[in-house]
């Protein structure tokens, strides 16, 4: 699998863990499984990015996906109420600090929370 599969892969996770076409699977074992974490530096923002414009409705899955996460820290994806959306971490820390993006930007963000979330997970 080359670089660019993977990273259609990867942005796909989140609708296969709520669709049920991977049971019994944590989002972990499909992000293990897919090869990511062997080859996480070859991964870039950009290559998930162009695997999000492909399949635009993986956006909405990721934000879904952050919305419902249950844990005490982690980082997050959201809509801004002002418009736009907003990449961070919580609790706040100083080396991991939060980034707003334009609506428009709304692919980069979404790519750059999903590097984001899979390297901390790998």
């Amino acid at each position: 699998m080359d670089g660019d599969e993977m990273a259609r892969a990867v942005v796909t996770i989140p609708a296969a863990l709520s669709s049920g076409a991977s049971a019994g699977s944590s989002f972990r074992d499909l992000l293990l499984d897919s090869g990511y974490c062997l080859f996480s530096r070859a991964i870039t923002v950009g290559m998930l990015e162009g695997a999000l414009r492909e399949h635009p409705e993986q956006v909405e899955n990721w934000l879904a996906w952050s919305d419902n996460k249950r844990t005490d820290s982690g980082w997050y994806f959201r809509r801004r109420g002002l418009g736009g959306v907003e990449v961070g971490y919580f609790p706040f820390r100083a080396d991991r600090p939060s980034i707003s993006f334009s609506e428009k930007e709304i692919f980069r963000a979404c790519a750059q929370f999903i590097k984001f979330e899979i390297d901390d997970i790998c």
